[in-house]
C-alpha cells in the first residue's frame, strides 16, 4: 500500500500548478466538519476563506447524505472537501450537478467500463457505487457564502486488504490505474474545470442527464424532508430536479 509520507512529497511536488490551497491528514473525523469550522473561525475576525483542497489519509466519522456513514480507511480512498467562496444561487442550482459531473468524468478518463451517476450523489460502476458526495453550503446576509464540496471515491490498493463487497474501486476497473497522487490531482482540477460553468444552469443539467444512470420507467425512492416518496423516475427538470412518478401525481 501507498505511504503517507510518499503521497505527500508527491502531491506537494506537483501542486504548484494548482491554483488552490492543499492541506494534507493523516487523520481527521471530517474533511468537510474541518472546512466548514475554518470558515467560521475566520468570519469571527471578518477574513475570507481561500480556495482550499482538504485532503485526509484517513477519516474516523466521515459522512454521506443524510448522516450516512462513509467508511474511510487509511489510504485507499480519496477523502476530500475543496472550498470555495460561492453565491446563493450557485451553492443550491449548479453545485451539486457539476460536482457530480465533473468527477464521474474524471473516473470515466480512468476506468475501462462506465461510471454513471445515480441521482443526486453517488458514482456507479456497473451498479456498484465508486464514489459519493456531500456538499454543504453556508451564506451570509450579505449574499456571500462558502462551500465545502466533499468527496469520496474508492481508490483500492488491492495490498490493503480492505474488501468491498457492495461496492468498486478505480483498482478493480482498470489494469492501469492512476497514481494515487494522480488520481487526486486529476478530480481536484476536473472540479476546478467544471466550475467554469457554475453560473451556467443549463450546462449543468445537461451534462448530468448525459452521465445518468437512470432510464425512464426506473423505480426510485427519495427523501423529501422527513418523508420517503417512491416513484418511477421521468425526467430531470431544466433546473436539474427530479421529477417522480408516484401514481398519484
Amino acid at each position: 500500500m501507498i505511504g503517507y509520507q510518499a503521497t505527500c512529497e508527491e502531491l506537494r511536488g506537483v501542486w504548484t500548478a494548482v491554483p488552490v490551497d492543499l492541506v494534507i491528514l493523516r487523520k481527521i473525523d471530517s474533511t468537510n466538519r474541518l472546512a466548514r469550522s475554518i470558515v467560521r473561525e475566520l468570519a469571527e475576525d471578518e477574513i475570507e476563506a481561500r480556495r482550499t483542497f482538504f485532503l485526509a489519509w484517513e477519516q474516523t466519522a466521515g459522512r454521506g447524505r443524510l448522516g450516512r456513514r462513509w467508511i474511510s480507511p487509511p489510504g485507499v480512498g480519496v477523502y476530500g472537501t475543496l472550498l470555495l467562496p460561492v453565491t446563493p444561487e450557485i451553492a443550491t442550482r449548479t453545485l451539486p450537478l457539476l460536482t457530480a459531473t465533473a468527477l464521474c468524468r474524471s473516473v470515466n478518463g480512468w476506468i475501462d467500463s462506465s461510471c454513471r451517476l445515480k441521482w443526486p450523489n453517488d458514482l456507479l460502476v456497473e451498479g456498484r457505487k465508486i464514489g459519493g458526495i456531500l456538499i454543504q453550503a453556508s451564506v451570509r446576509s450579505d449574499g456571500t457564502g462558502h462551500a465545502a464540496l466533499g468527496f469520496g471515491i474508492n481508490y483500492g490498493d488491492p495490498g490493503s486488504g480492505v474488501e468491498l463487497p457492495e461496492a468498486t474501486a478505480l483498482f478493480r476497473e482498470t489494469e492501469e490505474p492512476p497514481s494515487f497522487p494522480e488520481t487526486v490531482l486529476g478530480l481536484v482540477r476536473g472540479l476546478l474545470r467544471a466550475l467554469d460553468h457554475a453560473d451556467d444552469p443549463e450546462w449543468c443539467v445537461e451534462s448530468f442527464r448525459q452521465l445518468s444512470a437512470h432510464e425512464p420507467g426506473d423505480t426510485m425512492r427519495c427523501r423529501v424532508g422527513e418523508e420517503e416518496v417512491r416513484g418511477r423516475f421521468v425526467r430531470l427538470t431544466e433546473e436539474g430536479s427530479l421529477v417522480l412518478d408516484t401514481g398519484e401525481g
